[in-house]
């Protein structure tokens, strides 16, 4: 005679084997979540600055902030004088904290002469977790200004020290380089709020 069996539930087998796969797929999946999320960051990290940077030379245009005259004049732009004048965002950095005051800033530089001025600007930013633009990686991680133009991921960085650039003062200077533009600039203008 067969007895009539019904089951009611999974063998322990079974339970095991279902875990094991969710852990397998979970552990081929966190990775690349983790890393999708990273350059999702980053990417909204230079959007970000980028909108700065264009908001500091619009308003520059217009005479809120003063373009530099002469060639190799620089004029400095803090990210707290130009937050009021963003349409949307600012203050904070895509990984939650707030930017430095003091070494968040952007800096438009006359590469052409007084009669014919050619402005560029570079992007000087850090948050206060250090995430900020820089180069290196690791402990070599350095903060630097960075030309708008040559922006790109792998300048979105930790540094290990904390510490951005310097904002320069008024009649200073201020080392910059980039694939086009390389130099010492005189400041001859800084808005900090």
């Amino acid at each position: 005679m067969k007895k009539n069996m019904t089951r009611k539930g999974f063998t322990l087998i079974e339970l095991l084997a279902v875990i094991v796969i969710l852990g397998i797929l979970l552990a081929i999946a966190i990775p690349s979540v983790t890393k999708y999320i990273n350059e999702s960051k980053k990417k909204t990290y230079i959007t970000n600055v980028q909108t700065y940077a264009r908001t500091a030379m619009y308003q520059a245009d217009i005479g809120t902030f003063k373009h530099p005259v002469n060639k190799d004049d620089a004029s400095i732009i803090s990210f707290s004088a130009i937050t009021p004048y963003l349409q949307q965002g600012g203050l904070t950095s895509p990984y939650g904290k707030a930017f430095d005051q003091d070494s968040s800033f952007v800096v438009i530089v006359n590469t052409g002469s007084a009669e014919d001025p050619k402005y560029k600007s570079f992007i000087a930013a850090i948050d206060e977790d250090g995430y900020g633009i820089g180069t290196g990686t690791g402990e070599d991680a350095t903060a630097q200004a960075i030309l708008y133009d040559e922006l790109k991921m792998d300048n979105i960085v930790q540094v290990s020290s904390g510490t951005g650039v310097e904002m320069p003062t008024l009649n200073g200077s201020i080392s910059l380089e980039s694939d086009q533009y390389s130099g010492e600039y005189h400041i001859t203008s800084v808005d900090t709020e």
